[in-house]
């Protein structure tokens, strides 16, 4: 217990003052980041083997204000004949305030299918995605970050039935990620 406590102080100093010594914060043009998520239903029965792992690119217009394009992978812990895809795009406010820059995004997403036989399918939905995170420069070049992502298929009936939304719906649509992100 000791050692693990030891372990946990010292990575958490390293993390503090590696961010203090983090180099002049330009605001970023360019991000590719890889996320590395799970579920929250998945968390909460400690399934590790549900990962969902993404890849976001995300270009910059202003220091507060971006676009992006990020494609996950629905369920690739399942052992099905279709891998679920889906890339979103979506717009993002950033606000840079030293070495900690809290966001959000929203935007629509696609789902797309990739059958047995290497065939893309586009599905005929278009689903919305809310992200709302918060990144740490460690260096000008690398950030680590935390978002909680929402993914309601359809937005009117969510905030029509807001007051009735149950809990499982929320643990089954809301993924949580840690984000290695390199800044271009």
């Amino acid at each position: 217990m000791r050692n693990r406590t030891f372990i946990v102080a010292f990575i958490l100093l390293c993390v503090i003052m590696t961010t203090l010594c983090a180099v002049d914060n330009e605001p970023s043009v360019f991000d590719i980041s890889i996320v590395n998520g799970y579920k929250l239903g998945h968390l909460t029965e400690a399934d590790f083997n549900a990962y969902t792992p993404s890849l976001r690119l995300q270009f910059n217009i202003t220091e507060w204000f971006g676009l992006s394009l990020e494609t996950m992978y629905r369920y690739p812990y399942d052992t099905i004949t279709k891998h679920t895809f889906t890339v979103a795009t979506d717009m993002v406010f950033r606000l840079p305030i030293g070495i900690f820059e809290p966001y959000v995004a929203f935007g629509p997403n696609y789902l797309y299918t990739l059958d047995s036989n290497n065939v893309f399918e586009f599905i005929n939905t278009v689903a919305y995605d809310v992200r709302v995170g918060f990144d740490f420069d460690i260096t000008s070049w690398f950030t680590l970050g935390i978002e909680g992502k929402l993914l309601p298929e359809n937005l009117v009936h969510l905030f029509s039935n807001l007051a009735s939304t149950q809990s499982t719906w929320l643990l089954n649509n809301t993924y949580v990620a840690i984000i290695l992100k390199t800044k271009l």
